[in-house]
């Protein structure tokens, strides 16, 4: 019984390898055994490198999720690390990380398949631009999602947004104008007066006894 040990040089190609090594027996035949090597590193393959997140209320989230693949021979241990633009504007800066991952890590076995939300949280209202990037053990290459996204606040639109009711009498109940909410955003909204909603001022008068 023998140990076979194959040492890889620094600038090695990575696929198969194979060595005959000749084997002599004394007073016996030869043999010529062939040793075959597979060499290569870990690396993910996702299903996507562009995510493209819309418009996205302030304040609230959105989740799009990725695909990680391990295509390799080897075990896979994967890491999202964010690294911040240093390009970036000090307002982009001041704005932090907007998009986040979960889970943050993992392994792969060879061939196997794993899902990851990526979620983006506006803060402001303004487009954000930031790259997701993984990265495997031992391979120094980064693996990079471009996601972007667009944060809107919620807002209400009033046609016409000036309203004169011209001359009143007193205690006239037919002074009537009409006008019309209009919502300009792709998401429903929720609208209420300070003045006429009951829950609200019911809960403004606990408030004030509690004071």
């Amino acid at each position: 019984m023998f140990n076979v040990v194959y040492a890889t040089r620094k600038n090695a190609k990575f696929g198969k390898v194979k060595s005959v090594v000749p084997i002599d027996l004394k007073y016996g035949p030869s043999y010529a055994i062939e040793f075959v090597a597979n060499l290569t590193i870990p690396e993910l393959t996702m299903s996507t490198d562009q995510l493209d997140y819309g418009k996205v209320c302030v304040n609230t989230r959105k989740t799009i999720k990725v695909r990680l693949e391990n295509h390799k021979e080897v075990p896979c241990d994967w890491q999202y690390f964010f690294k911040a633009d240093v390009s970036a504007s000090k307002e982009g800066k001041e704005a932090g990380e907007r998009f986040q991952v979960f889970p943050l890590s993992g392994t792969l076995l060879p061939g196997q398949k794993q899902t990851v939300d990526v979620m983006f949280t506006p803060n402001v209202d303004k487009q954000f631009l930031q790259k997701i990037n993984f990265k495997c053990k031992d391979n120094s290459k980064i693996f990079v999602i471009n996601a972007k996204g667009q944060g809107v606040n919620f807002q209400v639109d009033f046609v016409p947004d000036t309203v004169k009711l011209g001359p009143v009498l007193p205690y006239n109940t037919a002074a009537i104008a009409c006008i019309e909410m209009r919502n300009p955003i792709d998401v429903p909204i929720e609208v209420y007066s300070l003045d006429f909603d009951k829950q609200y001022i019911e809960e403004e008068e606990i408030l004030k006894r509690l004071e």
